[in-house]
Order: structure tokens, then C-alpha cells, then sequence
């Protein structure tokens, strides 16, 4: 394999398969992933696959950096060096003059230390790398490094840099015409040592001929020779024919390095969104595998056969915002019983951070990612939307929030297909439980009519009295999960059973002393104005 034919990301280059999805940043903020998957620099929704060949195929790579902390360390280093051989080329030639002419040299130095670095990364890294394309990539890169013509462009490149940066003097040639007078000239070398004075007859006998540096005549101190007004317009004259000369000389020097380093390293600067995407993905490994937290490589099966079952699964924003509290883990399944789900539960039991997790799921799944689960076996969605209205917001000036949310409605059916994913929190809670126990219904059975996946999460219990019409409506497959309580208390466990019923708002209130004989007692005489 050619470097012009590889990649990081997809197992054919030609063959770019993504998973396009609309209002990614609006998801992004509603799973609560703002933070963790910020980026300035590109877009990862781009990236984004239902693939599963080519899910497996990141998965490999991203399973090389979960056990191997080096290798991180390695590809933020390549993408320096990328950077600053991409800026070089593309500001390279806007100046030209002799002495940028005759440093161009270095930037050839730039390309022999870039690859003699990622060839000795990798080469330290031994056989700990199990992916194809990491592999593949430092073949190519081997290739390059012992190459006779790499060798080669070192060791010349070595040699010019040591002319270059200890010039003594330069040595010029002059074509004459039959009246011996200069009519063309060229830069013959450049040279690390002072040119010598001499006569003649000692250049004659001498039985070192190749001594170029040693005059046929002495030198002739300048200075001393004109007079101070023939020696300043000498010198002016001089050194314009000088830079005339040099600029001749090696005026095709910059243009020609850059031509080289364009070739050479083109295809090695192409691959820097992939690196910076690999890099994205690896921070978020990272960051997880430095609090401890589980992850694992899961099983992707193909999206048209559905497949979810995952095993002590995690939300990773909320373990990461507080590492030191022990993360309860959950098992979730979509399955023929339950493609989409109610969850119901207690005020502040979890039903929020459990939705938000299962999108965060799908969309590290998507991304080639470990999830952050103990075991999954995953088939990817084409498409994943979130209905989180934004309470903070209030009505807006089209009309009250249940209007917005009918059109973020519509708009997301207008897109859905049966392969996709569909997350809902605390949708239509903006109108009575009744009114919006009904709407919910027609989406919910809509929703599994089309074969979406879902998730509506959701206070109104009087929805949950619904299921078993609407399972005979649309022929099955719509459950409910709910968060446990406990004694009173709530787990954060999230279980597959139908919900008691309570909203456990009861319980919050009375915790603040909300109860109607403690609020008379708030009211009287006898607690002296003390809650």
C-alpha cells in the first residue's frame, strides 16, 4: 500500500461512507457533551459512520490507544510536526531573496527529521500495535526511512547545511566572448573556507590541481587599492553583480525545494483532519482511562439487524464531573419487546442522565469509540435526534413553547428512518398530563410504527397506562424502564419493569418541609419564625 492510497479512518479511501447528522451541536449540548467533545478545529460529525465494516476498523485503531498511553503521546508530536511542515510549504515563496534562497535547504532538513522521528516512534513501540492501519502506516513509513534515496537525501542535505550555514566565500564563473569579455556567469560553489592568495607559477608546479581555492594571482586588499570614492562605487558595483550572480545561482533553490516537500510530503499533510480526529477520539480514551473508568470494544453487528445489548453501562460526563463517587452501572437492551421505551421514575432518580447516556452510546459507537460500558454488542444508527426542550427558555416570540416543540417534532419525523435513534426528555411537559399523555401516545406509536429506536423519558405516569393499547395498536414492542427506589431511596439503578405510579414528588417536598400541617406550623407562633 501507497501512502496516496491509506488511511486512518476508512478502509477504503475512495469509499468515505459517513453518517451525516443534522443539528449535531444542538445534540451535542442536549446529551450534555459540550465539554468532552469540544473541538475548534473541525467538525466530528463528519466522521460520523453506520458502517459497521468500517466501525470495526476504527475500533481496532482506537483499542491500540486504550493499551497503548504512548501512542498518544506520539501522534500529538506528528501532528506538530505536520503543522509546521504545512505552514512552511504554504508561506514558502511568498519572499524570495538570497538568503531565503539559501536557507530553503533547511526545510528539507524539516522532512528527513519528520521521518526519522515517526520512524524510531514506532519502531519503540515494537509489536504492542495490533491494528491494520497503525501497522500498515509504519511499514510505509520504513519504507520511506531505509530507502536508498532517503539515505541519500540525508547525508547530501547534511553536507549542504554545513556549506550553507559556514559560508567563507562563494566561487563564480564567467563565459567569455572572443574579445574576452563576460557575456554570461553562474555560481560555481559555495564554499566553507576563504579563497587564498597565489601566483601563477605556483599554481603551475603545484601537483595539487584540484585546489580551486588557491588564486592564480594574489589578492588584492580593495580597501587598500581605490581610493575611498572608487572603492564605496567598487562595492556597490560589486555586491549588485554579486546578488545579480547569486540570484541566478540559487534563485531556483526555494522554488525547487518547495516543489520537492510538496511532493513529498502532500499525502503525509492530507492525513492531518484524520490525525486530528484520531487525536480527539484517543483525549476522550484518555480521560477516561485516567479516572478508572470501564471501557470496552464492543461488538458491532450491522444496523439492519438492531442489535443492543449492553452491560454496565456509565455516563461518562456525569463519572468524569464526579470521579471520586463510585458510578452506578446499569444493563439496557432494545430487543422485539422493547424498541421503544417510557422511562418513568422519581424526581431526580436518574431518568435524565440514563437517556442521555444511551445517546452518548450511539454516538461513540458511530465514532469508532470504546464505549463506556463493561461489554456491548452494538449495531450503529444512521441518525440520532433529540427532543430536549429547553425550559430555560420559556415561550418564545412565535408562540409558547409547545409550539416549538410540535415543530422539533416534525422536523424530526420528516428525517427518521428505521435504523435511527430517537431520544426525548421530558417532551410535551409544557402542556397538561392528559393533553400530553395523548400527543405522546400518537408519537410513540408513530415511532415504533416506523422501527426507530426511542427513548421517551417522562413524568406523565398516565402514558405508562397506555402501553398495553398501544402494543395492540402497532403490533408490539413499546416497554417501559423505570428508576428504582429503595427504601425511599433512589438507586440511580434503572430497571425494566413497570413504574408504581409515583412521581415522588411528595417525598422532595416533605424533605423541604412542604406539608400542609408543617407549613401551618411555619405559619404560627409557637417555632418562633424557625423552620
Amino acid at each position: 500500500m501507497t501512502l496516496r492510497e491509506f488511511s486512518f479512518l476508512y478502509v477504503n479511501k475512495e469509499d468515505k461512507h459517513i453518517c451525516e447528522i443534522p443539528n449535531f451541536t444542538s445534540i451535542i449540548d442536549d446529551l450534555g457533551l459540550s465539554t468532552l467533545l469540544h473541538s475548534s478545529t473541525f467538525d466530528i460529525s463528519v466522521f460520523l459512520s453506520d458502517d459497521a465494516e468500517l466501525i470495526r476498523y476504527r475500533s481496532a485503531l482506537f483499542d491500540d490507544f486504550s493499551e497503548c498511553d504512548e501512542l498518544y503521546d506520539l501522534f500529538v508530536q506528528i501532528r506538530g510536526m505536520l503543522r509546521d511542515m504545512h505552514e512552511i510549504n504554504r508561506v514558502s515563496g511568498v519572499t524570495e531573496t538570497n538568503e531565503t534562497n539559501l536557507y530553503s535547504i533547511k526545510q528539507i532538513e524539516l522532512y528527513i527529521q519528520f521521518i526519522k522521528f515517526v520512524h524510531e516512534g514506532f519502531t519503540g513501540l515494537g509489536d504492542v500495535l495490533k491494528s491494520k492501519q497503525l501497522i500498515a502506516f509504519a511499514e510505509i513509513i520504513r519504507q520511506v526511512h531505509d530507502s536508498a534515496k532517503f539515505q541519500s537525501l540525508c547525508t547530501e542535505t547534511e553536507k549542504m547545511l554545513l556549506s550553507v550555514a559556514n559560508i567563507k566565500s562563494v566561487t563564480v564563473g564567467f563565459n567569455l566572448n572572443a574579445q574576452l569579455e563576460p557575456y554570461e556567469c553562474g555560481l560555481l560553489s559555495i564554499n566553507t573556507d576563504f579563497v587564498k592568495s597565489g601566483n601563477i607559477i605556483d599554481r603551475l608546479m603545484s601537483a595539487d590541481f584540484s585546489d580551486s581555492l588557491t588564486a592564480l594571482c594574489p589578492l588584492v586588499p580593495t580597501a587598500k587599492t581605490f581610493k575611498k570614492q572608487e572603492y564605496e562605487t567598487s562595492s556597490i558595483i560589486f555586491m549588485d553583480a554579486m546578488k545579480k550572480s547569486l540570484r541566478s545561482g540559487i534563485g531556483k533553490w526555494q522554488s525547487v525545494v518547495r516543489d520537492f516537500l510538496m511532493s513529498e510530503t502532500s499525502d503525509y499533510i492530507a492525513l492531518l483532519p484524520e490525525m486530528e480526529y484520531i487525536i480527539f477520539g484517543a483525549s476522550i480514551i484518555r480521560e477516561l482511562k485516567t479516572h478508572k473508568l470501564p471501557m470496552c470494544r464492543p461488538v458491532i453487528h450491522d444496523k439492519t439487524e438492531g442489535v443492543c445489548q449492553i452491560y454496565g453501562f456509565y455516563n461518562p460526563v456525569t463519572a468524569l464531573a464526579d470521579p471520586d463517587t463510585k458510578q452506578i452501572k446499569n444493563d439496557f437492551s432494545f430487543d422485539t419487546d422493547g424498541t421503544v421505551y417510557i422511562c418513568t421514575g422519581p424526581n431526580g432518580g436518574g431518568k435524565s442522565v440514563f437517556t442521555r447516556a444511551i445517546g452518548i452510546i450511539y454516538l461513540f459507537c458511530g465514532m469508532g469509540l470504546p464505549l463506556p460500558a463493561k461489554s456491548a454488542e452494538i449495531s450503529p444508527v444512521d441518525m440520532i435526534c433529540t427532543i430536549f426542550p429547553n425550559k430555560a427558555q420559556g415561550l418564545s416570540n412565535k408562540g409558547g413553547r409547545l409550539d416549538e416543540e410540535c415543530a422539533a417534532i416534525r422536523d424530526v419525523f420528516s428525517r427518521i428512518t428505521p435504523y435511527s435513534l430517537v431520544l426525548m426528555d421530558e417532551t410535551l411537559s409544557s402542556t397538561g398530563a392528559f393533553e400530553g399523555a395523548m400527543i405522546a401516545r400518537e408519537l410513540i406509536c408513530a415511532l415504533r410504527r416506523i422501527g426507530a429506536k426511542g427513548i421517551f423519558t417522562t413524568h406523565m405516569h398516565e402514558l405508562v397506562g397506555m402501553i398495553d393499547e398501544m402494543n395492540e395498536e402497532t403490533g408490539g414492542g413499546i416497554d417501559t424502564v423505570t428508576t428504582e427506589v429503595t427504601a425511599g431511596r433512589r438507586t440511580f439503578r434503572i430497571s425494566r419493569r413497570i413504574p408504581d405510579g409515583k412521581s415522588y414528588a411528595r417525598d422532595i417536598a416533605e424533605k423541604h418541609g412542604i406539608s400542609k400541617t408543617r407549613l401551618i406550623e411555619l405559619n404560627s407562633g409557637d417555632n418562633n419564625g424557625t423552620p
